[in-house]
């Protein structure tokens, strides 16, 4: 997906997968190179077009898990129904739930957030719901180490 066309192609079959279970194969594909894909300009608009065509919140959050790497399957331990909590913040509850690894995801996070403004891809809106987790949880962390 990373060639001048390729994206566009890529779209295409995900659009024109006549199955849901086609459409899942291909998120899940997708969700196992996130952190590669959505670092690249081509790449990161076919990242877009999945994260937008997803018709439920939960797979939404399914990608942006994904980009969480390890903790990605964290999340999906501490929150097995689907991540149903509203509109609350999955990896701001998480972090309250675990506060003894907290920093550690903060810190591996800060990288990942950096290098998506730096590459111009913050204008999707799936990178936008990542740095909000990171500047929700970043606020939430210095909030705490001031009390």
């Amino acid at each position: 997906m990373q060639q001048k066309y390729s994206h566009y192609l890529a779209s295409k079959i995900y659009h024109f997968a006549p199955l849901e279970s086609q459409k899942e194969a291909f998120r899940k594909l997708i969700s196992s190179q996130m952190n590669k894909l959505v670092l690249h300009s081509f790449a990161a608009e076919v990242v877009e077009y999945i994260y937008l065509q997803c018709q439920t919140d939960a797979q939404r959050r399914e990608m942006v898990f994904s980009l969480y790497g390890n903790y990605g399957l964290i999340l999906e331990e501490v929150f097995p129904e689907g991540h149903k909590h509203g509109n609350s913040n999955a990896l701001k509850v998480f972090m309250e739930k675990k506060p003894q690894i907290a920093a550690t995801i903060l810190t591996k996070l800060e990288p990942m957030v950096a290098k998506i403004v730096d590459k111009g891809n913050s204008r999707h809106s799936f990178c936008q719901q990542v740095m909000l987790d990171y500047v929700e949880c970043q606020a939430v962390s210095d909030i705490s180490k001031v009390k």
